[in-house]
């Protein structure tokens, strides 16, 4: 037997020596490599890992429900393990590949900007949303726009439409609630 306590040089080889329980709150240097690390947080989640592929954190049931990964964060259906959206560097080719933050959808998911009437549950309201499939851009409720709007398609709302300057429309106008149009 040895009483570690009193090793004060010298080198331990660590593939000839199983740790278990290590208590590494006191590591000054070094880097560690190849390891996966696995925690747990306290209602969020069943672990947080973290490996070559990113800081990817799991939910109860196992699967992934976002990702940290060089190229973005990842954003996945907890249900079904499947990629849903993106938040990540993209290149606009609308405009000469000018950098830009692109908040994508994948597939048949939705993405929704949306409000909270409370700070409690999951539950909110979707104000603007674009079909994954489709591309198609909803706006729930009223449209105020301050200035240029260019619609290459046709401009429909159910609620009121206020636009105080410029309108550039290449088809139809259709408003079902009330309209206040300046400036066009």
């Amino acid at each position: 037997s040895i009483n570690a306590n009193k090793i004060t040089a010298g080198t331990i080889d660590a593939q000839k020596v199983n740790l278990i329980n290590l208590n590494a709150n006191n590591i000054t240097t070094g880097a560690i490599s190849g390891a996966v690390f696995q925690t747990s947080f306290n209602n969020f989640g069943q672990a947080v890992q973290l490996d070559p592929n990113g800081l990817t954190f799991h939910r109860l049931n196992g699967n992934r429900s976002l990702q940290v990964k060089q190229d973005g964060v990842s954003v996945f259906n907890p249900n079904t393990n499947m990629l849903i959206g993106m938040l990540s560097y993209a290149e606009d080719p609308f405009n000469g590949n000018s950098p830009l933050v692109a908040l994508s959808t994948t597939g048949s998911s939705n993405l929704s900007l949306g409000f909270q009437s409370s700070d409690t549950g999951k539950t909110y309201t979707p104000a603007l949303n674009i079909g994954g499939a489709t591309g198609n851009v909803g706006i729930q409720y009223n449209l105020y726009v301050t200035r240029n709007l260019a619609a290459g398609g046709n401009l429909q709302t159910d609620g009121t439409l206020i636009v105080s300057d410029a309108t550039s429309l290449n088809a139809g106008l259709i408003v079902s609630g009330s309209t206040n149009i300046n400036n066009v």
